[in-house]
């Protein structure tokens, strides 16, 4: 497979991006002697932060006293959003997801 082709479906942003996370993906190999399993469309779909606020999110905030609504959710950047949705869907991450609402929601 050519490195353009073989490059192209990766979430980066410039071609040294993309040859480091290759890198990466090399190293893990040599590591593990197995190549990385390949995430279901359903995975890929959960792991990517959108404009809309997922209901679970929204829920488990509110079950923490949080009220996280559309538009606070629009206010945090990509990181935040990430960083909520993987700690949100993770029961044994409740403590880090509280500890995160905590700080992207304070008023500044």
């Amino acid at each position: 497979m050519n490195e353009r082709r073989q490059f192209r479906d990766m979430p980066a942003r410039s071609n040294a991006e993309k040859r480091q996370f290759a890198e990466f993906v090399n190293r893990i190999k040599e590591r593990s002697g197995e190549s990385p399993t390949r995430l279901s469309m359903e995975q890929q779909a959960a792991a990517v932060p959108t404009d809309a606020l997922p209901a679970t999110v929204a829920e488990r905030a509110r079950e923490l006293g949080h009220e996280l609504d559309a538009i606070s959710w629009r206010l945090l950047d990509y990181d935040q959003r990430y960083a909520l949705l993987k700690f949100g869907s993770d029961p044994r991450r409740r403590r880090k997801f509280a500890a995160a609402l905590k700080e992207f929601l304070a008023n500044p």
